[in-house]
């Protein structure tokens, strides 16, 4: 009896943390995608974000790669694999998007895609064939974040192409769903992917930025700016964003934890508010609450 009280109260505890990491990331997701379209508004480039973003990671966590030696830990196969996955080729596409299509196409789009293309992985994994009860809060969660983006921002100035913006929105939340997915079945310590991510990611992409663009491009842009790019994407998109995704996977698994980055529209529009000054309209804020409806519906399912 002691036993299963005892377990049943750390299953409670790790649901509890792995809400909470869930809902930090997406946090963390959906501010620093309102910032990313900022960023591109005020002259930078997706290579630059990408640059600042890896730089400021990839220097902040090589102290703790040089003391622990975590590629040995994740293993260098399975390190240049995630880095691909989850590294600039992430970053790049993501934020390309937003020079084609509307802030509120990109955090939808993406979240659609990473819930939609991680479940289809997991149920093809463990050959389980999903309840409709459970396949209808996907359904909800869907429509409500089709209301969400319903009434669309206006598309970057003088920007053409929605539908390539679309398009790079599904291929970023395709490949960080791959991205999560890994991480779960390889069992990789959240520290550790982030860690070696960063870091290879710095050492990749860095140097190849510089010999394109040369040292004086960063150099031109506004000094504030820079300051702000460097804080939401390289610590809180490039660090804790990620190791707050993996946490989450570790804690409740794939399947609960990519019901989350469906809340990252609400904080998108949010910052959408202060950015843009762009207010939701009654549709998207009634999409948000069938949104919720969703979530809880498939996160009881999952606990089922």
């Amino acid at each position: 009896m002691n036993n299963s009280y005892r377990m049943q109260q750390k299953r409670q505890q790790d649901d509890f943390t792995g809400v909470v990491y869930g809902l930090l990331g997406s946090c963390i997701w959906g501010a620093c995608m309102a910032v990313s379209s900022q960023g591109l508004n005020d002259g930078f480039s997706s290579e630059d974000l990408a640059f600042l973003r890896y730089l400021t990671s990839g220097l902040l966590l090589l102290p703790l790669l040089v003391l622990s030696n975590m590629f040995r830990k994740v293993g260098w196969g399975r390190s240049i694999l995630l880095t691909l996955l989850g590294g600039p080729v992430f970053a790049l596409v993501a934020v390309q998007g937003f020079s084609y299509a509307p802030l509120t196409h990109g955090t939808v789009i993406q979240a659609v895609t990473l819930i939609l293309c991680s479940l289809l992985v997991l149920f093809w994994r463990s050959k389980e064939v999903p309840k409709f009860s459970y396949l209808a809060g996907i359904l909800v969660l869907f429509i409500g974040l089709a209301a969400v983006a319903g009434p669309l921002l206006p598309a970057p100035a003088g920007a053409t192409g929605l539908w390539k913006g679309d398009l790079l929105f599904v291929a970023a939340g395709l490949i960080w769903a791959l991205f999560l997915t890994l991480i779960w079945y390889w069992q990789v310590d959240a520290l550790a992917a982030t860690v070696v991510v960063a870091v290879l990611s710095a050492l990749i992409y860095c140097p190849l930025y510089l010999l394109v663009h040369g040292p004086l491009r960063i150099s031109m842009l506004d000094f504030d700016q820079i300051i702000e790019q460097l804080m939401f994407q390289g610590i809180l998109s490039g660090v804790l964003a990620s190791f707050a995704f993996s946490k989450a996977v570790h804690y409740l698994g794939v399947s609960k934890a990519v019901l989350f980055p469906a809340f990252s529209p609400a904080v998108t529009l949010l910052f959408g508010i202060l950015l843009f000054h762009q207010i939701p309209a009654l549709s998207q804020w009634l999409g948000f609450t069938v949104v919720a409806a969703g979530l809880c519906l498939g996160f009881y399912r999952e606990a089922d």
